[in-house]
């Protein structure tokens, strides 16, 4: 299979992945699907994204989410949260990614909506038989009167080019009472997915976005984005000297105010930004 961005036609190895039982096939590109909310699950200590593909932005950005549009396709990834012993909560062991896929005909026997979960870092198709699917409806039945989605997209909070580019990690902050999504264009993601190095290529560019937690009110032991506390910015530059260069910024506020900003080597809040590596999606 081929793959063509920025120009460059690239090579890409789809690993064979097993369908689910009741015959959905495993959509390999949903790590390159746009962000649309988060997740701090601390009832089971996981932390999760939600990802839509590109039906599923267009309803976020339009406000076509109840119902969902046919086509719209929703990926929930999972992984262990991994404490630090200070607070700093971030993505360890891949848990599981579930996917719900509308088509209102097709589906109409589960609320119109395909269910499939792959469990592990083997991508392991879940359920013992086709019938797994009812367990998922039968969680998402409260739900009916919002399309049976848990999931709040984050509307008119959502930061420019939130919706424009890829995920590469997400944070909790249990001391301050935030969660945070690192966000990157291509050239930041593919870097941070294959390297464990913290020198960006020229090019990159970085986008943090922190929320005040608030409560879940549709699942008890979990916390959502809130309001947008900060946004943070990295772009990193080539010198005439071949070595790169750093532009930090900070907005706060609401509206978001720039708060700081500065240039040439990284240092701070920037080192931060540069040395978060990215979860693992299979």
């Amino acid at each position: 299979m081929q793959s063509t961005r920025d120009g460059v036609t690239q090579k890409v190895q789809i690993v064979p992945v097993e369908a689910a039982l009741n015959g959905i096939q495993f959509p390999h590109d949903y790590k390159n699907w746009k962000a649309i909310s988060s997740t701090d699950r601390f009832d089971n200590q996981t932390m999760r994204v939600i990802l839509g593909n590109d039906v599923a932005v267009k309803a976020v950005a339009n406000g076509h989410t109840n119902p969902w549009p046919d086509g719209t396709t929703l990926a929930k990834v999972a992984w262990v949260a991994r404490h630090d012993g200070r607070g700093q909560i971030s993505p360890g062991a891949f848990l599981q990614v579930e996917f719900m896929i509308w088509d209102a005909k097709k589906y109409a026997a589960t609320g119109g909506w395909g269910w499939a979960r792959w469990r592990g870092a083997g991508l392991t198709p879940d359920g013992k038989d086709a019938d797994f699917a009812t367990e998922c409806i039968g969680c998402h039945t409260p739900l009916r009167d919002r399309d049976y989605v848990f999931t709040e997209s984050l509307g008119g909070q959502r930061p420019p080019n939130s919706l424009q580019w890829n995920v590469i990690t997400t944070l909790i902050d249990k001391r301050a009472s935030t969660m945070s999504t690192l966000y990157g264009n291509d050239v930041a993601v593919r870097y941070a997915r294959t390297t464990a190095q913290h020198d960006y290529l020229p090019g990159s560019e970085l986008l943090l976005v922190t929320w005040e937690q608030r409560e879940d009110m549709h699942w008890f032991g979990g916390n959502i984005p809130g309001l947008v506390k900060a946004v943070e910015r990295v772009h990193v530059a080539a010198r005439p000297d071949l070595r790169s260069s750093y532009y930090y910024e900070r907005y706060e506020g609401s509206p978001l105010v720039r708060v700081s900003v500065s240039e040439a080597r990284p240092e701070g809040s920037a080192v931060f930004l540069l040395f978060l590596r990215a979860g693992i999606m299979p």
